[in-house]
């Protein structure tokens, strides 16, 4: 019985290959889609600016206003920064409408500042975190960054360029109507496949900029889970482009696979399980059921939000085409458990409109 139709709807991830299967594929880009550091201790490296941006500006500020009083005006480069460190408090403050117009104001009367590369990937990361998310409006800032390999945040110039076209292949899924279905798959089809290729040099960056560590160091560097975290997403891309075999085959060193010089320190990546996760999701489609329910096993309590109950459905599914019907039928009832559990919850939430104000 077949686990996938592989259809890709909105609000579900499940790409243009119809990665279908109850949706969590989806899900899982929700969650840890195109911002999914937010709550990561690595999300600090998305901010636009210095942490230094209030006393920046309050010092400038101070300075406009004594030449105010004495009859003087700012120069460009007074004026510029000014503009600048308001577009990135007005981010840091979670203000990104305002904080996109300001980096739009920058770019437009100082498109040739030295800032202007800075004030193109800040405008990428409002427009990522406006709703609805601007996936190609973002792209446009994103794109003339690309080939500056001297910008400072150029892996996550990469990630985000990624992340956009992940976006818009999803975009092109959900506007598909019968009639134009078919060309809206094969648009979404390109998007992915690019977004494979921009996650795949990403993590490449990432990992050019890691020093080296001890193997038992308690905490990762932040560009190494970057860089694992670029992994998964390509995996997921790959995923969706119907290449089952090539994700299983990059997300094997999450399992911990022998003789692959970089195992010992992905099985420590704080995303080991998302990895875990595309692996055996591979291994399924590829009908390799041992090493799907090796990978999935290792998930249990399938506690994770956005794809444990996904995981362990794929687990009953391995047993239930082992037929191992006892198992299968446990897990099988696990999954309506926790679906169960997860709609009282979000009920009971629905109840509490204030925990969603901002």
């Amino acid at each position: 019985m077949p686990l996938l139709s592989l259809n890709m709807t909105r609000n579900s991830s499940v790409a243009g290959n119809r990665l279908a299967a109850s949706g969590r594929l989806d899900s899982l880009v929700r969650t840890h889609g195109m911002m999914r550091a937010r709550n990561d201790e690595s999300s600090r490296k998305r901010d636009p600016g210095s942490s230094q941006f209030t006393l920046a500006i309050s010092l400038l500020l101070v300075l406009f206003s004594i030449s105010i009083s004495y009859g003087q005006q700012l120069t460009p480069d007074q004026q510029a920064e000014m503009i600048l460190s308001s577009a990135r408090r007005a981010y840091n403050e979670k203000n990104y409408g305002f904080a996109a117009t300001r980096f739009r104001e920058f770019l437009a009367k100082f498109g040739n500042h030295k800032d202007a590369p800075s004030a193109r990937y800040g405008l990428a990361l409002a427009l990522f975190e406006t709703q609805p998310p601007d996936a190609q409006a973002a792209l446009e800032q994103l794109q003339p960054l690309a080939g500056n390999k001297d910008f400072a945040d150029y892996p996550f110039v990469l990630h985000y360029l990624a992340s956009a076209h992940r976006g818009l292949g999803i975009k092109e899924l959900e506007q598909a109507k019968p009639a134009d279905a078919t060309q809206k798959r094969s648009l979404a089809q390109k998007h992915f496949d690019e977004a494979a290729r921009q996650f795949a040099a990403a993590a490449q960056a990432f990992a050019g900029r890691v020093q080296e560590f001890k193997p038992d160091a308690k905490e990762l560097p932040l560009d190494f889970e970057w860089s694992a975290r670029a992994r998964c997403d390509q995996a997921e891309m790959l995923l969706r482009t119907s290449k089952p075999k090539e994700a299983q085959a990059l997300t094997a060193s999450f399992v911990g696979v022998r003789n692959a010089s970089d195992d010992s320190r992905l099985i420590k990546s704080r995303y080991r399980n998302l990895g875990l996760y595309y692996h055996g999701y591979a291994s399924f489609l590829l009908k390799d059921y041992l090493a799907a329910g090796r990978s999935l096993n290792m998930l249990a309590p399938f506690s994770d939000p956005a794809f444990g109950r996904h995981a362990r459905f794929l687990l009953a599914r391995v047993h239930h085409e082992s037929e191992e019907l006892n198992e299968a039928a446990r897990h099988y009832d696990g999954v309506l458990t926790d679906y169960e559990a997860s709609k009282k919850q979000a009920t009971e939430a629905l109840q509490q409109p204030d925990r969603f104000k901002k």
